[in-house]
């Protein structure tokens, strides 16, 4: 067996999404060459993709004994860390590409995400303007900076982050939403809403952001509009408490007690623990 070949093979499986036929070659490669770095690293991150983080941790590990040089087994490892909640193994694992390889944005935007995750705001912020310096084309990036931005309290520099996220990528409905949800927290509900249509026009699909616009179009009592939209996001998402929440709020502002009633239960059946439609029941 060639296994340069073989690997081949399996990556375009592995790029393509077929994973189990990917798999199957990793196996057949590792089961002639059990310390083929790459067959290990790739099988590690096929596990990864599947939520199989402790198998695909222990794989990235073992590529990482064999040949500790190779900085994208150090980024793969990060991304499993940070899924498994291990937020200061991921951080070091990051560290340790970059001091492999200190020109790879990913790897910094990958490092702000961690940090941001663990509460490191300015550190985060540092890594993701690191990442813009190396790539300055990466709409991702700037749309995680506006988002820990967000976080910090910055509106204006946040709103600034995800114009210029939109710039390069105008078709990202994810952008728009957080551009949204920026704009809303400024008390700026017209600009708001104006985004998060321009979000649905991309996704007409996402149940979140039709809930966020009946949020903005409750603040400027446009209850029927609002109520309007809480349905769509219901029709999306029928298990999605929130709405079922908002909607009974509107209602109730409404007069509408008993539908108002009716969407409480139907939120507290979804999610027993929602305190709020307790509360509102009351």
């Amino acid at each position: 067996m060639d296994i340069e070949q073989k690997l081949q093979e399996a990556i375009v499986f592995h790029q393509s999404g077929q994973l189990q036929r990917a798999e199957q070659i990793y196996q057949q490669v590792l089961q002639i060459s059990p310390r083929n770095a790459d067959a290990l690293n790739l099988l590690g991150f096929l596990a990864y993709q599947v939520g199989r983080c402790e198998v695909a941790a222990n794989l990235i590990a073992k590529a990482i004994e064999v040949d500790s040089k190779q900085y994208i087994f150090f980024i793969n490892l990060g991304l499993v860390r940070q899924e498994q909640g291990e937020l200061d193994k991921s951080i070091e694992a990051y560290h340790k590409a970059i001091e492999i390889n200190p020109d790879d944005s990913d790897v910094y935007n990958n490092l702000g995400n961690t940090l941001q995750e663990q509460g490191e705001l300015d550190k985060s912020i540092e890594a993701y303007h690191k990442a813009i310096e190396i790539n300055p084309n990466d709409s991702d990036v700037y749309n995680n900076l506006g988002n820990t931005l967000q976080g910090q309290g910055e509106l204006d520099k946040s709103i600034e982050a995800y114009h210029k996220a939109i710039e390069i990528n105008p078709n990202d409905a994810r952008i728009y939403y957080n551009l949204g949800a920026a704009q809303k927290k400024q008390g700026k509900l017209d600009n708001a809403i104006q985004t998060y249509q321009q979000a649905i026009e991309i996704n007409p699909d996402d149940a979140e952001i039709y809930n966020s616009l009946g949020t903005t179009l409750q603040k400027q009592e446009k209850l029927d509009q609002a109520i309007q939209v809480y349905h769509r996001a219901l029709e999306i998402n029928p298990n999605y408490s929130e709405a079922f929440y908002n909607l009974g709020l509107a209602l109730q502002e409404q007069g509408e007690l008993d539908q108002a009633i009716q969407a409480y239960h139907r939120a507290l059946e979804i999610n027993p623990n929602y305190s709020e439609a307790y509360n509102n029941l009351g």
